[in-house]
């Protein structure tokens, strides 16, 4: 008994030790309406029914009012991300192709309110974008541009999961009416489970250590909430063997050459989230949904993805009934933001847009 009593000191130990610096905590910075986004930005309640959301709702730059409204995209962004980080392009993208698109930070992140700060939850966010569409439906009769009877789905790499699980949801409570088409761009389908062993088997020296180094930021976390409700942090991207959330080769790199400077300075965002994030993502498996959808799905898969496996995509296609992929060959998870990759998603997006939203 004592033995035991002995190695369990000093894993605390060694877990305070090897985890004494966590990442600087994310700052809350309320939202405050500027002359900038006073038209355009919208306050909402999420989808815990009590914090409040803030989106924003970007309109066509085509003059040409169609007597019908324009059609709506609504963008859910991956993970740890906020407003402006990584969407500028699909925004402009969509906008100039005749759209209303609509933006949001999930709860704790961003510009919407929600505490402890940078909390990852897939189901919390899931939530959320099924408030952010209820939001578009009541808030887009009122400006008379819009129609909301012709609304598309977009999501990225964790958001390309949330979308789809919000499709199917809506689907099963035969409540999908509006929603007319979901594009899920190198969505992440997998629970987090299978994305450690994936590392591992690929990785297995360094991914070794990023679990170990995972698990004793999860005790240490578990030891300081017990004892004065301390929220601890994990990185949100780092590099291999590291205690980060995102650790695979390469996911420093792409991350972070993704990010907007700009939306990030005065925005509180850290490279930080919560360390019970790492729970949640162990237990989300949007594939276990998909085959609920009922309305159009374009997938978007990158060959050598090791963020976001394009055999998982591949099985999501096989489950939904009316889905289509695209596989970019050569690429990995981050090529789709930049380059000839982002380019040629943008053409395809528009194109699945255009004749699921745009057509009787």
């Amino acid at each position: 008994m004592r033995n035991i009593i002995y190695v369990a000191l000093l894993a605390i130990a060694v877990a305070f030790a090897l985890t004494l610096i966590s990442p600087e905590e994310p700052e809350y910075i309320a939202y405050r309406a500027t002359s900038s986004d006073n038209n355009n930005a919208v306050r909402f309640v999420g989808g815990d029914h009590k914090t409040m959301l803030t989106g924003f709702w970007y309109f066509p730059k085509s003059t040409i009012n169609p007597d019908t409204g324009y059609p709506v995209i609504l963008l859910a962004h991956g993970m740890g991300l906020i407003q402006g980080k990584s969407l500028n392009s699909f925004v402009d993208a969509f906008q100039s192709a005749g759209y209303v698109v609509v933006t949001f930070d999930y709860a704790t992140f961003g510009k919407s309110d929600g505490f402890p700060r940078h909390q990852i939850r897939p189901k919390s966010h899931v939530a959320d974008v099924q408030a952010a569409i209820s939001m578009i439906i009541q808030e887009g009769k009122k400006k008379g541009v819009v129609d909301v009877t012709r609304i598309g789905l977009w999501g990225t790499s964790l958001g390309g999961g949330h979308v789809l699980m919000a499709a199917a949801a809506a689907a099963a409570a035969a409540d999908s009416s509006s929603i007319r088409a979901v594009v899920s761009q190198v969505p992440a389908l997998a629970s987090g489970f299978e994305s450690v062993l994936g590392s591992l088997i690929n990785n297995p020296v360094e991914s070794t250590k990023g679990v170990l180094m995972v698990i004793l930021g999860l005790m240490k976390y578990y030891i300081l909430w017990k004892m004065n409700n301390r929220i601890t942090y994990f990185p949100i991207v780092g590099s291999p063997g590291s205690a980060a959330l995102l650790q695979n080769p390469g996911d420093e790199q792409g991350y972070l050459g993704i990010l907007n400077p700009a939306a990030v300075e005065g925005s509180g965002w850290k490279n930080s989230a919560t360390t019970d994030s790492a729970l949640h993502l162990m237990f989300s498996r949007p594939l276990n949904t998909v085959s609920n959808i009922t309305v159009p799905v374009l997938l978007i898969a990158a060959e050598h993805d090791s963020l976001c496996p394009a055999k998982y995509i591949q099985m999501a296609k096989e489950r939904i009934p009316n889905a289509e992929i695209i596989t970019i060959p050569s690429a990995g998870h981050f090529d789709v933001y930049t380059g000839d990759e982002l380019q040629t998603m943008l053409s395809a997006q528009v194109k699945f847009f255009n004749l699921h939203l745009k057509t009787n």
